[in-house]
């Protein structure tokens, strides 16, 4: 199997790295088609030697690489992510969406939910993460306060669901609730809210681990890698998408589903949830999913 990757650039690396790590291989290549043309003439001139392309991001406009992997007509896996999905339910309601990928592709994305909105686009998907753990195991330990971790990104915090969280915190003027991502924010905020601003993986890692409650309450989302790693650690998540144990409000019922998480984690005796930790430790374990991974697009390209 000899497969190009490409699409965004922070992901297709990653998925080149993890694959042929875990298979001791060089079978996927990346290839960023968007920075260079010199990067545009090594695609040209390795396409007809490959098995096909791997497109970390479904396409619903015009694409020059793609039109050559139809023109070789190479096979194309078209991983749709949650901004991708949006774009293509926006150009459908317009009727401009673009089907000739869609329609030559092997179309998959990473979320029930997303499924379900590219079948109300007339796009046919499989439900497929490449999203995994990279540890294996956790040391759950008792929270010393019940405390609440969010991630909101800078000039895009009403759809990371600031606002929301603003209301939770006037509500439960008690509870600390810690921001990652943004370190301003164009209204006052109350006391109770702290801004961090950008942390480090390794950071915002310690932190899950230290806080009982997860907040992602996004206007839209693929399968979110930080709800991932806060549900293995124990976290009570509040999302706006149905991620598996997670508690999804409304407008309405906030901040009793609010107050309904925070009940249960004092009923443990502010101890991490064990069962979300394990069901996500399983479900994400690293080795499980590349296994699975590798196999499909083996199958797929060979």
């Amino acid at each position: 199997m000899k497969v190009i990757v490409v699409g965004l650039p922070l992901f297709s690396k990653r998925f080149v790295e993890d694959i042929n790590q875990f298979s001791n291989t060089k079978e996927l290549v990346f290839i960023d088609t968007y920075s260079s043309k010199f990067e545009l003439l090594k695609f040209l001139i390795l396409l007809p030697f490959v098995d096909g392309v791997l497109s970390i991001n479904g396409v619903t406009d015009n694409s020059g690489t793609l039109n050559y992997v139809l023109r070789w007509k190479k096979k194309l896996w078209m991983q749709w992510v949650g901004t991708d999905v949006l774009l293509a339910s926006e150009r459908f309601a317009k009727d401009e969406l673009l089907r000739k990928y869609i329609d030559y592709a092997y179309n998959v994305t990473d979320a029930k939910w997303l499924k379900e909105e590219l079948a109300q686009a007339n796009i046919e998907a499989d439900e497929n993460s490449y999203k995994f753990l990279d540890r294996p195991t956790v040391n759950l330990k008792k929270y010393d306060s019940i405390k609440v971790l969010s991630y909101v990104a800078k000039n895009r915090e009403n759809f990371y669901g600031l606002n929301h969280i603003v209301k939770l915190a006037e509500s439960n003027p008690e509870i600390t609730f810690n921001i990652v991502g943004t370190d301003s924010y164009h209204e006052k905020l109350p006391s109770n809210i702290i801004l961090h601003g950008w942390v480090s993986h390794e950071e915002m890692y310690k932190m899950m681990s230290e806080h009982a409650i997860f907040i992602r309450l996004t206007d839209h989302d693929g399968y979110s890698a930080s709800v991932i790693e806060s549900m293995s650690l124990g976290c009570e998540v509040i999302a706006s998408h149905p991620f598996e144990n997670a508690y999804v409000p409304n407008e309405e019922n906030l901040i009793d589903k609010f107050q309904f998480v925070i009940e249960k984690i004092r009923d443990r005796g502010l101890l991490p949830n064990a069962e979300n930790s394990n069901l996500y430790l399983k479900k994400f374990h690293k080795e499980t999913v590349l296994k699975d991974l590798y196999h499909q697009l083996k199958k797929f390209y060979e």
